[in-house]
């Protein structure tokens, strides 16, 4: 099922719509595979992750902070006199803005977007990147037995690699990052993209999460992993590994359905 279009390598430029359709066996999907079925499921695109004004307010900055020519013949900043579409005026003005394919926001949010962005570069790290490469995408044939993996690192510099996370406000405080961490597994991320890049040639040295909150005053933070819990994660990793070869040789992907009734408690749990 997972088998790239690409070779094994380390890939400048390449659009994320391409990146996106190769049927790698990318990070975010393998965090599914606790459920079998909705990991197939994902795999087969019968399921699709809701999109919400917060996840486009992360990939607006995202774009502007790794991709700030596409930003620049992308985005297009809506007055606030032709916010009501209902006015003639404004009917014209959103019509010409929508024919041209570019992607349409608030007044409010390139402000913050553009507070986002000088927090972003105040960060330790960050500041002393000079020439950095930016969305990388990385493939790795055969990474595991008859699997392809895939991963696209946001930005990276002489094996450095300083990964975006935006967040709600308080997200960035390290209790609540460290929380974040634990639902997302965000160890796996970084432990995964580290061995498909060295596969491909690409020798990641340190790695940093810059957490960057979408509300004033912007607060930023920058973390590493304790080694420890990147060890850990390479365990659990093998693990899943383990389970997605497991289902691809047996042709059946379970889900919580058991051979027999399960006894619940209520009382006591399960």
């Amino acid at each position: 099922m997972f088998h790239s279009k690409h070779t094994t390598g380390v890939i400048n430029n390449l659009p994320e719509s391409v990146y996106r359709a190769d049927p790698a066996l990318s990070t975010s999907l393998l965090k599914e595979i606790g459920n079998p079925q909705r990991f197939y499921a994902m795999a087969k695109g019968l399921l699709h992750k809701k999109d919400t004004d917060c996840m486009k307010v992360g990939r607006l900055f995202h774009m502007k902070i790794l991709e700030p020519e596409r930003w620049e013949k992308e985005v297009v900043v809506c007055p606030d006199e032709h916010q009501d579409r209902r006015l003639k005026d404004n009917k014209e003005w959103w019509a010409k803005a929508e024919a041209s394919g570019s992607t349409i926001i608030k007044e409010r949010d390139l402000a913050m977007v553009l507070g986002m962005e000088r927090r972003f570069y105040e960060l330790p790290i960050v500041k002393d990147i000079t020439e950095p490469r930016n969305e990388l995408s990385v493939f790795a044939r055969d990474y595991r037995k008859g699997i392809d993996t895939k991963c696209r690192i946001d930005m990276e510099c002489d094996g450095v690699v300083v990964d975006i996370k935006t967040t709600r406000e308080g997200g960035a405080d390290p209790i609540e990052f460290m929380r974040t961490c634990r639902k997302y597994k965000y160890a796996w991320q970084a432990q995964n993209y580290m061995g498909i890049a060295k596969a491909a040639g690409l020798n990641i040295r340190e790695w940093y999460f810059a957490v960057v909150e979408k509300a004033a005053p912007y607060t930023c933070a920058i973390y590493c992993l304790d080694q420890s819990d990147l060890d850990a994660a390479n365990d659990q990793l093998e693990e899943a590994y383990r389970m997605v070869q497991s289902c691809q040789e047996l042709g059946t992907y379970p889900g919580y359905t058991p051979q027999e009734p399960m006894k619940l408690s209520l009382s006591r749990g399960l």
